[in-house]
């Protein structure tokens, strides 16, 4: 297979190269209590196989990859 410096840039979270096997919850500071039922609820049906309990926009949502794919020194500001 090419080296990742010679793949083309991904477009969509699809197409992002991903560690197979690698799982890890963390980082939820003050809203981890909303947040962790709902992560270990997506852990859990990936590591079945089973389907995902969101449609797939939420899921591109929360995904961590999105952020390789903004432009840099773009970051969403709710005001």
């Amino acid at each position: 297979p090419a080296p990742l410096a010679d793949a083309a840039p991904a477009r969509r979270l699809d197409e992002l190269a991903r560690q197979p096997g690698l799982f890890a919850l963390s980082g939820y500071g003050a809203r981890g209590l909303v947040w962790s039922a709902l992560a270990a609820e997506l852990l859990a049906s990936a590591l079945e196989g089973d389907p995902a309990p969101l449609e797939r926009d939420l899921l591109e949502a929360i995904d961590p990859a999105r952020f390789v794919l903004r432009p840099a020194g773009k970051t969403a500001v709710r005001e």
